[in-house]
């Protein structure tokens, strides 16, 4: 809005009031109105022709009353025709044309004018004067003082104006408030607004004009609310109003203007100004513009709501990992390594005789894949897991241990209430339906109480139950205080027979030395180490599946005498490299028989490297097929499935789906038909992938002195010197301690508690000493770690 200035705004308004008043002077004819002149006058000349034609009609010279009518219309210029009309109705006399425009409508009725001819008191006749007809203007009542009124305005006006423009120098209403103050008001940021009670515009400083685009003298007058606010809050009205209302500060009220020139947010603040005898004589307003930080804040409010979100996602990818990394991806059961945690923990808070172990194994297992197909196996599987989970709920934890085989912790119960358990999930085979089949399965259930000495003892108790009940015709439960122990002993002159001496503490050093000579060869071997554990679990006895781990983790110990402008080429080996590559086979070979004395581990890694000699010589490989150990077979194809899923120096790592891909192409020319399709089902588990690269910390001080220990275990054991065996155990108890390797040291000290046990078997003492070596399997990463975290392998037993 263009501003008009006060002395023009106040000329205008003397101007249009002059003018109003002369306008209702003349509509009340006050003044003198032309229409009503010219009607008196027209009546006076009426009147004088009606007297001269009465004198000559009294004295009967009717004669010349024509020419006399034609006189008075050639004199007076006013009047159109004349007509002398008798009281028998015909017109004695009249100009030309007068009767026609007499009654013509052209002549409106103020031009026609009669008057009576009277003589001897009777009347002669009618005068008709009809008159020529005024200009509209003038004849209109509303016409006549417009001009006067134009005029008297502009002139009022424009006087007004030179006298007001001249006294508004002297009393600007600007110059209320004193230039010192002005100028200070002028050094702020803020606009700053000073309005009357009128709501208009006395003093503005420059931030405020700046703001609005308008000069200063032209906002003087103007009222602040013609401006297009909006306010931001419930409350619609405006602060400046509420502080004349109220009498009251209004402080921090936000402000929009949706005008071109202010589309801006502003923070307002107002405050009265008080005159004599506490009366409001304006309003202060402060426009503070907060765009720009409300811009910030609107920003710092998506990066807070995006921070949510991500927070919230890794969150959730947190739990994803945490499930990957604890639960078996097909059945939802805790998996092997979360197991033994959960194991480990249970057996330190629980009371003795109140915690209880179930292995539950499905029947018959192997004829559902054949029969069905290794999907309808997994549909099994997966159902069977939640059969498992929905009858135990919370009183225990289920856990996939391998293959078919699960097995159920139950704490805080008695071994009858766990056997109780146990028949509800017997019962519960019986009435479900898993993957669509009548399934079956056979349990055994064992307590703490009935002579276990530590956690593998009990492990192993319910499972000679599971093998008492498949035994006598599967589909039962079955509870070690009423198992037949006849196949324990069977169990026990097997494992002196098979077992082979495989000294740990070798094993750790040899991968720490590969470590130290390629750490990405070492975490390779744990990985192919652990596919081996979990393809072994399958296709190989308990007793050899330790022996395969091993296996897999030397596989390539042979590496330690490669140069390593080979080992790291970013590039294929040339034939000369290809031949010091084989011989260092040979000698990882010659490593492995010289240090454990197995000429079973020498033959197993000797036929996994004879796989690249006859690498495209199906009929060579087959040939051998008859000959080559499964473990063989186990570790070839697990080798090749992480070399090509994992990077390598000339090449990055294959999609999974490429790699089962050529597992496949190149089955059975190089790879075993059996090994492949169980090796494809395992790593296409959701989640394995992930899973896979879960990692741990662990001290590799601690690991190798731990190893060092169970050395000496193994040694004192061999030689029965019990003696020699208590001093080892208390080392190795301290060992453990200093650590802070609470499994062990538990372990340890039942070791110790059992050797200080009067009529000790020696077979007891070998149980503890395994499972203090399983529970170091999980500290061998850190003998291969760069940076102090990689890869925990399964551990087997």
């Amino acid at each position: 809005m263009v501003g008009i200035c006060s002395a023009t705004r106040l000329a205008i308004t003397i101007g249009i009031v002059c003018a109003a008043i002369l306008w209702l002077a003349a509509d009340t004819e006050i003044l003198p109105s032309p229409r009503k002149a010219s009607m008196d006058g027209r009546v006076d000349i009426t009147k004088s022709i009606a007297v001269s034609l009465t004198s000559d009609v009294r004295k009967n010279q009717t004669l010349n009353l024509d020419q006399k009518i034609k006189n008075y219309v050639n004199v007076l210029p006013q009047l159109s025709s004349i007509g002398l009309k008798r009281s028998n109705g015909k017109y004695s006399a009249t100009t030309e044309n007068h009767e026609l425009n007499w009654s013509s409508d052209m002549y409106p009725d103020m031009c026609r004018v009669e008057a009576d001819i009277r003589h001897q008191d009777k009347v002669w006749g009618t005068l008709q004067i009809l008159f020529v007809p005024d200009d509209q203007r003038v004849a209109s009542s509303y016409y006549y003082p417009l001009r006067g009124i134009f005029f008297i305005f502009a002139m009022v006006a424009l006087s007004s104006w030179l006298i007001l423009s001249q006294t508004f120098r002297y009393l600007n209403p600007s110059k209320v408030v004193p230039s010192r103050v002005r100028s200070a008001l002028d050094t702020l940021t803020e606009g700053l607004v000073l309005i009357d009670p009128n709501g208009e515009i006395v003093h503005s400083n420059s931030a405020f004009t700046e703001i609005v685009g308008i000069d200063p003298d032209d906002l003087i007058g103007m009222e602040l609310n013609q401006f297009e606010w909006n306010a931001l809050e419930s409350d619609d009205n405006f602060p400046w109003n509420s502080c004349f209302e109220d009498q009251k500060q209004v402080r921090g009220k936000v402000l929009e203007c949706s005008s071109e020139k202010l589309a801006n947010k502003y923070i307002v603040n107002s405050s009265p100004v008080f005159g004599s005898g506490q009366a409001i004589k304006g309003v202060l307003i402060s426009f503070d513009d907060v765009t720009d930080l409300e811009g910030k804040k609107n920003e710092l409010a998506e990066m807070i709501l995006t921070l949510r979100k991500s927070r919230d996602e890794v969150a959730r990818q947190n739990e994803e990992l945490n499930f990957l990394a604890n639960c078996d991806p097909l059945t939802k059961c805790f998996n092997r390594r979360s197991f033994w945690n959960q194991y480990t923990q249970m057996w330190s808070d629980c009371e003795t005789g109140r915690l209880n172990l179930v292995m539950v194994d499905i029947d018959h297992f192997k004829s559902i894949n054949d029969n069905y197909g290794h999907g309808t196996g997994d549909e099994v599987l997966k159902d069977n897991g939640e059969l498992l989970r929905r009858v135990t709920g919370e009183r225990g934890v289920v856990c996939r241990y391998g293959g078919e085989e699960f097995v159920i912790l139950l704490p805080n119960m008695s071994l009858d209430q766990a056997v109780d358990v146990a028949y509800e999930i017997h019962k519960a085979y019986g009435e479900s339906q898993l993957g669509g089949l009548d399934i079956t399965a056979s349990l055994g259930v064992s307590n703490t109480a009935l002579g276990v000495m530590d956690m593998q003892h009990l492990l192993d108790q319910a499972d000679q139950c599971l093998y008492a009940a498949k035994r006598n015709g599967r589909n039962q439960v079955v509870r070690y205080d009423q198992c037949d122990h006849e196949l324990d002993s069977l169990d026990d002159s097997a494992g002196t027979a098979n077992t082979v001496k495989i000294n740990y503490s070798t094993v750790t050093g040899l991968l720490s030395a590969l470590a130290f000579k390629c750490s990405r060869t070492a975490e390779h071997s744990v990985r192919v180490a652990d596919l081996c554990v979990a393809i072994g679990q399958q296709m190989v006895d308990k007793r050899n599946l330790y022996r395969l781990e091993v296996c897999g983790l030397l596989h390539d110990i042979g590496k330690i005498g490669v140069p390593e402008s080979i080992l790291n080429k970013p590039g294929p080996l040339t034939d000369a490299e290809w031949e010091i590559m084989r011989k260092n086979d040979e000698y990882g070979v010659a490593i492995v028989r010289s240090a454990f004395e197995s000429d079973e581990m020498a033959s197993i890694l000797k036929f996994h490297k004879e796989k690249d000699t006859y690498r495209g010589d199906s009929d060579s490989l087959l040939g051998l097929s008859n000959e080559v150990p499964i473990e063989s077979k186990i570790i070839t194809a697990c080798d090749a499935f992480d070399a090509m899923i994992g990077d390598r120096v000339f090449r990055d790592a294959q999609p999974l789906e490429a790699v089962t891909q050529e597992l496949l192409r190149c089955t059975p020319d190089q790879f075993d038909p059996q090994v492949v399709e169980l090796l494809i089902k395992y790593v296409s588990q959701p989640g394995y992938l992930t899973s896979r690269m879960v990692a741990v910390k662990t001290s590799t001080t601690a690991a190798v002195s731990i190893a060092g220990h169970l050395e000496n275990l193994h040694d004192a054991v061999a030689s029965e010197n019990l003696r020699d065996l208590k001093t080892v155990v208390e080392g190795l108890k301290n060992e453990a301690e200093s650590g802070q390797i609470e499994m062990i040291a538990d372990a340890a000290s039942r070791l110790e508690m059992v050797l200080n046990t009067e009529n000790a078997k020696l077979s007891q003492v070998m149980e503890v000493a395994e499972e203090v070596m399983q529970l170091c399997r999980s500290t061998r990463s850190s003998l291969v770690a760069s940076d102090g975290i990689s890869q925990t392998p399964t551990s087997s037993s």
